[in-house]
């Protein structure tokens, strides 16, 4: 019987998602009988369990339940060494349960709509991403960074490939200052079809501002300048194509630019100048959701007073 059940739990292992991998042994009992029959004949995703959390918090619940019980048996050890074994257990299981809430938190993150146009271009992603990953979401995490985690397995998961190994790795390095005076830079900021940009006079530039949560606050030109240094911002001339009109999106407010001087079947380019993420900052950009503030408003004003004076004749 032992051995049936054995066979059983490698079957089903071998149609688990990657990022389960770590922990398939623990999370199969929870996963609902509908999935496993929906995706018996091929590997099921992430995607498949959206809305299915509770199964995780079923697995937490267990897991804690059993970390208080080994908790109890350390006071009782009269051996040393067996303390620090059951010592090194309960380590391990904090580290699955940060691991488990992250995925938990990435089901909610997963757009089902998202989809690749020509399966052909669908990449694998390495071995390599998911040990990175693992690695990290299994730290004591800021609520921050274990939310960029959740996102990129989310992405990940429903576009394979996207997330590259480098913005996992700088994830990991990134400083708890620096991700919150870049998120007030893309708070502040205007999106324009995907990309943020600061564009305002230096006046404005010299205006304190503070998060949404109240926890981090400066002059923007300041921190501005510490996001340069940082390689997440860059100041200069920027392009986009203009054959479509170029959507931009700020607090509660959007618009289009339309390139008045476009010729019919001829790509032209419209130029702006200002603060705008490099190609680290637009990786981390994508995992992350702002929340526009006044300063984004004062952008959205200048980027259309500014495309109203490029259309003069």
């Amino acid at each position: 019987m032992e051995k049936t059940t054995s066979l059983a739990l490698t079957k089903a292992k071998k149609i688990l998602p990657n990022l389960l991998a770590p922990i398939g042994s623990l999370i199969i009992p929870y996963i609902p009988n509908g999935i496993f029959a929906n995706y018996s004949d091929g590997k099921m995703t992430m995607a498949s369990l959206k809305n299915n959390e509770v199964m995780f918090d079923k697995l937490l619940c267990e897991i804690n339940k059993r970390m208080e019980e080994e908790s109890k048996k350390i006071i009782i050890q009269e051996d040393p060494f067996n303390a620090i074994q059951i010592q090194d257990q309960i380590n391990l299981a904090h580290k699955y349960t940060r691991y488990i809430t992250t995925l938990k938190k990435s089901l909610k993150y997963i757009d089902t709509e998202k989809k690749v146009e020509d399966d052909s271009k669908i990449e694998n992603t390495s071995p390599s991403w998911f040990d990175m990953f693992r690695e990290i979401a299994t730290r004591m995490n800021e609520d921050w960074r274990e939310d960029l985690l959740a996102r990129c397995a989310a992405l990940e998961d429903v576009l394979p490939g996207s997330i590259s190994l480098r913005t996992l790795w700088n994830i990991g390095l990134l400083e708890t200052q620096i991700f919150h005076a870049f998120a007030l830079f893309l708070d502040s900021s205007i999106d324009l079809d995907g990309y943020p940009v600061i564009v305002l006079e230096r006046d404005d530039l010299t205006l304190n501002i503070e998060s949404t949560e109240g926890n981090f606050h400066g002059i923007l030109i300041h921190i501005i300048s510490g996001l340069i240094d940082w390689g997440l911002v860059q100041h200069g001339e920027f392009v986009l194509p203009s054959d479509q009109p170029i959507k931009m999106t700020a607090q509660d407010k959007s618009a289009e630019l339309i390139n008045l001087r476009q010729k019919e079947k001829e790509t032209t380019l419209m130029q702006f100048n200002g603060y705008h993420c490099t190609d680290l900052g637009l990786d981390l950009y994508r995992l992350y959701e702002p929340k526009y503030n006044h300063l984004s408003d004062l952008n959205f004003q200048e980027l259309l007073n500014m495309g109203l004076r490029k259309q003069k004749p």
